[in-house]
């Protein structure tokens, strides 16, 4: 079976070699932006060598040495600059710091079907939680008992922005190793089908000061601002790279079709570089972390140089013969296709390119 661990710190560098330990697990995709730092040697599974090396690869190797039959893919980046078929493997497993980051993993875990499991501690109190949420019919999703004041803090993050500094934890390997491990645990009930005994629907949190548990129901809320729409089946495309926009419009027969990309923020028409004070126009590439090729740096992209759909008819014909692979579309990339009441979906490639 094939996991998903998003996030390879103090949680994430425990539950790690917890999950490749699975016998039924031979497949790993391990994906953090993150680089190790000494300071983290004092709570995370890490070498003093480690410092200033990615943490997927860290662990890519660590998992490695546990079990050399294991498949690991090692994904550097934000999990948001992830292709969305990366994440439709039979388990993601999360163990991030924002609750940006938690919503964004929830939106595309019930969109693409994926069950999922959160994990996180409040060093202060303590506390270790765990939360298990299984896309589709009436069950909750993350969002369905949040508030106005947790939409009203939520991280913003934006194409023209430098990275936001993640706020440490400061909680102690201890409390990060409980948590690994009991996320460990609740992936390998859903991983074997023993939900009746899982977590589905429900956050168990640990106090650890006190030695109590507390177990939290999850329910649907009517009112909950996510949709809790869930994507048609993607079926894979064969010709990735050479292949033209137009092929995508016309390999539908939906009428006035729209294209859009699951979980990237839309496509970027325009971009300004302040160092070069430069323009560049007509990109039309999905927007990720754009940067300047002359220099580098960070594109400012406004909202009046976004696009988050394309339409045939509003495109130029020199951008209708430009290969995906220009438009900044990666393997992995699910593409939806809406027109006339009805849509569907199209995956680029293979997952493993």
């Amino acid at each position: 079976m094939h996991v998903t661990l998003v996030g390879m710190g103090n949680i994430g560098s425990h539950a790690s070699g917890f999950l490749a330990r699975m016998p039924n697990v031979d497949r790993m995709t391990l994906i953090d932006r993150d680089v190790y730092s000494e300071a983290n040697g004092t709570a995370q599974a890490m070498r003093r060598g480690d410092a200033g090396k990615p943490k997927v690869i860290v662990q890519a190797r660590r998992l490695r040495e546990l079990r050399p039959d294991i498949k690991i893919i090692a994904i550097h980046d934000d999990v948001e600059n992830v292709p969305a078929g990366r994440l439709a493997t039979d388990l993601l497993a999360a163990a991030v710091d924002t609750r940006i980051a938690r919503q964004y993993l929830g939106q595309m875990c019930w969109g693409l079907g994926v069950p999922w499991i959160d994990s996180g501690v409040n060093a202060g109190g303590g506390l270790v939680s765990v939360s298990t949420y299984l896309p589709g019919g009436e069950n909750a999703c993350i969002e369905c008992d949040w508030a106005d004041r947790h939409y009203e803090t939520l991280e913003a993050a934006y194409p023209c922005a430098p990275d936001l500094p993640v706020a440490r934890t400061n909680a102690p390997a201890s409390l990060g190793g409980l948590a690994g491990a009991l996320l460990a645990i609740e992936c390998g009930k859903v991983l074997t089908g023993i939900r009746d005994q899982s977590l589905a629907g429900r956050q168990l949190v640990y106090d650890t000061l006190w030695h109590k548990q507390h177990i939290v129901s999850k329910r649907r809320n009517p009112g909950c601002r996510f949709g809790h729409r869930m994507l048609p089946v993607a079926t894979a495309l064969v010709v990735f790279h050479g292949a033209p926009l137009a092929e995508i419009f016309a390999m539908t027969e939906l009428k006035d079709v729209r294209v859009s990309v699951v979980g990237a923020r839309g496509f970027a028409v325009s971009a300004y570089c302040s160092n070069c004070d430069k323009t560049y126009r007509d990109l039309w590439k999905v927007v990720r972390r754009p940067r300047c090729p002359r220099c580098k740096q960070a594109l400012t992209i406004t909202g009046f140089d976004m696009a988050t759909e394309l339409t045939r008819g509003d495109l130029p014909a020199a951008i209708l013969r430009r290969p995906l692979s220009k438009l900044g579309l990666l393997s992995g990339d699910v593409l939806v296709l809406r027109g006339a009441g009805a849509e569907e979906c199209v995956r680029l490639g293979a997952v493993d390119d």
